[in-house]
């Protein structure tokens, strides 16, 4: 009797042994999984570049575990825990360029999954495009502009500033405009004697820059002359009399 009974104990006890074999042995897939990328500037290079590209970006996953594992892995999914966070730094060659385009692939290593799920990144979509822009700095001259005839009796403090920003864009800058209107201010508030103080922009050619002093102060200067701009002014040439050439405009515009 006992014998049977043993018997029956030990095979269920084997049973058990292959049923959790067996459960062990299933895996699930998850083919094609987006997965977010978070890629930012290392921070020793973060004052020599400015990053074009977006900071965010997606990379396609498969990963293979077993049905407990993959379960978890669906709820982190679904919930945004799934992500990459990587640092670039830009290849010691390249650091002189204008501008940097690069991309960096994303390896299995670098994707934190729960534990028994294999990570396998699809090939072709798991590089994350970079573009960076070097930053530079240059002194340019403050120019009011937009105030028509009064512009050449205003006087700027400081009038020269330091822009920082995109090289590619600063070699191009000569002057910085600043307009009044655009800046919060108004023409009709600067009159003799009551000078403006005016932030300085912070976008030129579409693109960020910072400027040392952020503002400026804006007044009319008394002993600067008016300047009157005057049209279709009649020009008449006196020839002597009998001269044998005539005068004679090459355009309407003369």
């Amino acid at each position: 009797m006992l014998d049977r009974v043993y018997s029956i104990l030990v095979a269920l006890a084997l049973g058990l042994l292959v049923w959790v074999y067996a459960r062990s042995r299933e895996r699930e897939t998850l083919d094609n999984q987006p997965v977010s990328v978070e890629l930012r500037l290392s921070a020793s290079q973060a004052d020599q570049f400015q990053m074009d590209s977006p900071a965010q970006s997606q990379i396609r996953v498969t990963f293979a575990g077993s049905p407990n594992a993959v379960r978890e892995l669906r709820w982190q999914l679904s919930q945004g825990d799934v992500a990459v966070r990587l640092e670039y730094s830009v290849p010691e060659d390249q650091r002189e360029r204008a501008t940097v385009e690069d991309s960096v692939r994303v390896d299995a290593a670098d994707i934190l999954v729960p534990p028994g799920i294999t990570v396998l990144p699809v090939e072709g979509r798991n590089r994350v495009p970079v573009a960076l822009t070097r930053l530079g700095e240059k002194n340019v001259k403050v120019r009011v502009e937009g105030i028509g005839t009064e512009e050449s009796r205003l006087k700027v403090t400081p009038e020269m500033v330091t822009v920082k920003g995109a090289r590619v864009a600063l070699d191009r800058l000569l002057e910085l405009p600043l307009s009044l209107g655009a800046q919060g201010a108004e023409s009709f508030d600067l009159t003799l004697g009551r000078p403006l103080r005016v932030a300085l922009p912070k976008m030129w050619e579409n693109r960020s820059i910072t400027c040392v002093p952020d503002s400026v102060v804006v007044r009319v200067d008394p002993r600067a002359p008016k300047i009157y701009t005057l049209t279709d002014v009649q020009v008449q040439f006196l020839c002597p009399a009998g001269f044998a050439l005539r005068p004679r405009f090459l355009d309407d515009r003369s």
